[in-house]
């Protein structure tokens, strides 16, 4: 339990340092939840097969910043020695908080899963990305 710990406290830390909600940036900007919700299926498919080239287009300027392709690396890393490899992803649910359009992904891997939660900011850049624990919408 307490290599599990350890490793969900280095996502955590890794998240942690990603997360930005500054509305600065403009560029691509989704006009439709169902635009938002493909946007963000395909960042976190990218996400989680470590293609950061992939996804710098669709950061914020302070993600940019902040998610690294070193971090990007720890952080998958970290979801694959805890749940090992991507099996499949469900249907996005997309929610509204505080100005923001954040949408959550169901990911099924070999041992767990995980939802991620993408965040866009007024502008359609992603601010934010987490993994939090299957069905805590």
């Amino acid at each position: 339990m307490n290599k599990c710990l350890a490793i969900r406290s280095i996502v955590t830390i890794a998240v942690v340092g990603c997360i930005a909600l500054l509305l600065a940036s403009c560029g691509h900007k989704p006009q439709a939840g169902g635009d938002i919700s493909k946007v963000a299926v395909k960042f976190a498919d990218d996400v989680v097969n470590n293609r950061y080239t992939a996804i710098v287009p669709y950061l914020d300027d302070t993600m940019k910043s902040q998610l690294t392709e070193s971090r990007l690396t720890q952080v998958t890393s970290a979801i694959k020695q805890q749940l090992g490899n991507h099996v499949s992803s469900g249907t996005p649910v997309l929610r509204k908080i505080q100005g923001y359009d954040a949408v959550y992904i169901p990911y099924q891997f070999q041992r767990g899963s995980q939802d991620i939660k993408v965040v866009f900011d007024g502008n359609g850049k992603i601010a934010g990305l987490f993994f939090v624990n299957h069905g805590s919408l």
